[in-house]
């Protein structure tokens, strides 16, 4: 029987299958952004006009989040904020 509208076959219930597509990768997911470099990230993230600003953005996935909540970055980008392209072109 080539339709699922019965209830049972030969006492055996039938359920259709479905199929869950194949997982991508986490990059894939996430698109080209995901695979830029830490030391390029906090060059965005030291041109946005403020530390608050720098600080929302830890919502965007956990690999910003622990970028920006190191003690680290925190201070650079607080030191350099407001769009200094002198600091970012250092990084690079």
């Amino acid at each position: 029987m080539d339709s699922y509208t019965s209830a049972a076959v030969d006492g055996h219930l039938l359920t259709p299958v479905t199929r869950k597509p194949p997982l991508r990768s986490s990059a894939d997911r996430h698109g080209p952004i995901s695979k830029l470099g830490d030391d390029l990230l906090v060059a965005i993230l030291i041109r946005l006009p403020n530390a608050r600003s720098a600080f929302l953005c830890k919502s965007v996935c956990k690999r910003w989040s622990s970028l920006i909540s190191t003690s680290a970055a925190v201070s650079f980008i607080t030191v350099n904020r407001a769009g200094s392209t002198t600091a970012a072109n250092n990084l690079l």
